[in-house]
């Protein structure tokens, strides 16, 4: 049980010191005024009622345990809508609804003086006409042209159908003359390449002999110049004669084998001269004999008229090229006059013109209730023009304190309450501010502003009104609960409370469950409906006062209060969590001492008992 805290952490963490007060003052005025509404007699049976002690105690069944969080907040309609003007300096000429009037969506709430705006629209459309008329004439010329760049292209199509023709039938005259001359032209283009080979081969003697000759050239200088050396050397009676005289021997050697392949070279090139003449004659041979056959087969005539066909040919598929191109610009070209003869009685400008004047009559842009109109007529139209808010569906704007907020979630049902009616509504938690707002000058708390929406139409509240909410954070079923206070431990240190039998009160071991601020849940195989359960395991703490309606001593608290003092913690202060159906202090109310933290009571606690 280390969880536990005391009652009195408990009250200053939950209560203000305004709310204990305001118990106390309850308290003292039950005390002056029961005397007064009782009879006379019994009135004075009750001028000292502390003398009459009993033990309080809880009358055992199954129910439902909720741990909540009570908040209270203003009801506010869960949709609102602003009905805006989006124009400028136009005034307010009708107003059709008034506050608390329905409205559909769609609906005309006013209307604008659009005066100015017809007379516009009348200018730009009788300027849009005068350009209807220049983009008539525009597209009739534009037509006209596309039509006459069709048939130029189907005329030149015809036209290079016919070049095309001429082309096949000359390529066929000249291919039969090609055929005749064939053989002659094969004899031609052999002399030809024999020619070809001769005369390179010519040419490569006559390079060999020129080097040959180069050659024989060098060694002759090569002996005169040896022998005068030698001359030389022997009318001056040099020493070095028998050199001289040897070096001169080699030269005269080298100059006789070069005279040998002189010779050689002129006689290779003789050789190939015969070669190279006897082949160019062949070679013009058979070019007479060619062009002999040529003019036999009138070939020449042939081939240049199949080269003027395929450059006829050409030529038209060119010009069709060209005419192809133009008729695609006038094809675009027409495209577009239409387009503008289409377009010729609209404009940005008449859009826009048409789109202010649409703007001038104001609709309801939600179904609801008109809740404010904030023009009149007369005055220049700007921002919100009227509000609208759906009166059926509903939610509680509230905010949650700094210690529940942690356990709150999105989505967690809640019971609804309020002053207006009886009814007891169901919701849910739809928003939760994730910043904190301040509890005001010289305050340290903070608390987070929330949203509840209240499921349903059939709620009989009005926007601005007060309600209060349990957030149920957990909640189990056909349970047995009874007062925290009400379960000790024996000295096995098992839970245990302490059920009525006869006179006395006889432990009974049980396991616990869910505990909330004030009661926790309780099971054993020895509990059952109707068992009489001491509400303090502490048998010194169960004293309280309890009177019947007559006034005497009697289970079941103060007369006419449900048992609520019986009830009442002896610490003082009131439970953080949502109070049973029908509002008021549940009459099981423990004493004082430790209480988990957290909210919550049980749906439908029992009375207390004397």
């Amino acid at each position: 049980m280390e969880e536990k805290k005391s009652l009195l952490t408990g009250i200053k963490e939950k209560f203000t010191k305004k709310t204990v007060i305001i118990v106390l003052v309850l308290v003292a005025a039950v005390a002056i005024v029961l005397p007064k509404v009782l009879p006379f007699g019994k009135a004075q049976q009750m001028v000292n009622p502390f003398e009459n002690v009993g033990t309080r105690t809880t009358v055992l069944r199954r129910q439902t345990l909720n741990d909540s969080v009570s908040v209270t907040g203003t009801v506010v309609s869960a949709q609102t809508a602003n009905v805006t003007c989006t124009l400028t300096g136009y005034t307010v000429s009708e107003i059709l609804v008034q506050v608390g009037d329905h409205v559909e969506k769609g609906d005309v709430i006013a209307r604008l003086d659009a005066g100015d705006l017809l007379e516009k629209i009348q200018e730009t459309k009788e300027k849009l006409a005068k350009n209807a008329d220049s983009a008539q004439t525009a597209y009739t010329e534009a037509e006209d042209a596309k039509a006459d760049a069709y048939d130029r292209c189907i005329a030149q199509e015809k036209v290079l159908n016919e070049a095309k023709a001429a082309e096949k039938t000359a390529k066929a005259n000249y291919e039969i003359a090609l055929a005749a001359i064939q053989m002659q032209q094969a004899d031609y283009d052999a002399t030809v390449a024999e020619a070809e080979k001769a005369t390179n081969a010519n040419n490569k003697a006559i390079t060999a002999m020129n080097d040959a000759l180069t050659a024989k050239t060098k060694a002759d200088q090569a002996v005169a110049d040896a022998q005068a050396a030698y001359d030389t050397a022997v009318a001056e009676g040099a020493e070095n004669t028998a050199q001289l005289q040897a070096e001169l021997s080699d030269a005269t050697l080298a100059a006789a084998d070069a005279q040998t392949a002189l010779d050689a070279a002129v006689t290779a090139q003789a050789e190939t001269q015969t070669a190279y003449d006897a082949a160019k004659a062949a070679e013009a041979a058979a070019l007479t004999a060619l062009d002999t056959a040529k003019a036999a087969t009138d070939y020449n005539t042939l081939e240049n008229i199949y080269t003027q066909a395929q450059k006829a040919r050409t030529t038209a598929r060119s010009t069709l090229d060209s005419l192809q191109k133009t008729y695609s610009n006038a094809v675009t070209a027409f495209e577009k006059a239409a387009e503008n003869l289409e377009n010729v009685n609209t404009s940005d400008e008449l859009e826009d013109l048409y789109e202010k004047y649409n703007n001038c009559t104001i609709k309801a842009t939600a179904t609801g209730t008109i809740t404010q109109v904030n023009t009149q007529v007369g005055s220049v139209a700007s921002g919100t023009l009227a509000v609208i808010q759906d009166t059926e569906s509903l939610k509680i704007s509230t905010s949650f304190a700094e210690y529940d907020v942690q356990n709150i979630e999105l989505g967690m049902s809640c019971i609804i309450t309020s002053d207006a009616n009886d009814k007891k509504l169901s919701g849910y938690v739809s928003q939760i501010s994730p910043v904190a707002s301040s509890g005001g000058m010289g305050s340290s708390d903070v608390s987070f502003a929330g949203e509840i929406i209240i499921n349903g139409v059939d709620h009989g509240l009005l926007i601005g009104m007060n309600a209060a909410a349990e957030v149920i954070i957990t909640q189990i079923s056909d349970v047995y609960v009874v007062p925290y206070d009400a379960v000790g431990t024996n000295e096995n240190g098992e839970s245990v409370v302490y059920v009525q039998n006869g006179e006395e009160f006889t432990p009974v071991v049980v396991t616990t469950g869910m505990v909330t601020d004030y009661y926790i849940e309780i099971s054993s195989a020895n509990l059952s409906d109707g068992m009489v359960i001491r509400s303090s395991a502490n048998a010194d703490e169960s004293d309280s006062v309890v009177f019947t309606e007559d006034g005497e001593a009697a289970e079941g608290g103060m007369p006419g209060f449900g048992g609520m003092m019986g009830g009442m913690p002896s610490g003082g202060g009131m439970p953080s969590g949502g109070f049973p159906s029908g509002g008021g202090m549940p009459s099981g109310m423990p004493s004082g001492g430790n209480r988990p933290s957290g909210g919550g009571m049980p749906s439908g606690m029992p009375s207390g008992r004397g």
